[in-house]
This record gives C-alpha cells, structure tokens and sequence, in this order.
C-alpha cells in the first residue's frame, strides 16, 4: 500500500501536482500540466456570421468552442491522476481548486 500523499492544485489555466511522502516533509512538485490556450486567439466573437461553405451562413457559438477547449483540459488532468491511481502511484489524493 501507497502511504504517499498527492495534493493537486489547480485553476482554470494550471494544474500543479506535488508530493509528499510523511508528516513535516516538504512538498515535491512531480508535475505540472497547462492548459493549451494556442487557438483562444481564433475563438471568434459571439454571433459572428461565418462562411460554412456552399453559400450557408452560420453563427459561432463561442462558448461552445471555449467549453471544448476547457474539457480537454479537465480530461488531461483526470486521465493523468486515474492513471496514477491504477498504477497506485498514491495512497491519498488531496484537491485544491481556485
């Protein structure tokens, strides 16, 4: 049995992922993920018209595109620690969210 503890502290943009084996030791960061923010750029504004080919016009739902981007984040960060867990790399998982 795993008695190391993982706590996991993470925002909307940054998940940082520390250890800590007993009482009174300090935290090691073992990992760090970041959410991918290369096509936030892109995300048109909300209710702009775009070309969806062969003349058919199409509203943009931004928030769609956002909440897409957000949900392969979450997902990274849930299949990472899932991962760990099958592989007992914990005993205790600690979450922090701001």
């Amino acid at each position: 049995m795993n008695t190391e503890t993982w706590i996991v502290v993470a925002d909307k943009a940054h998940t940082r992922i520390f250890s800590k084996k007993k009482l009174g030791q300090d935290w090691k960061k073992l990992n760090v993920i970041v959410r991918d923010t290369t096509g936030e750029d892109n995300i048109p504004s909300k209710g702009t018209v775009r070309g969806a080919g062969h003349g058919v016009r199409a509203l943009v739902d931004e928030e769609g595109m956002e909440r897409r981007m957000y949900d392969h984040y979450y997902r990274e960060v849930a299949e990472h620690l899932n991962k760990a867990r099958t592989q007992h790399q914990y005993g205790d998982l600690l979450l922090v969210a701001s």
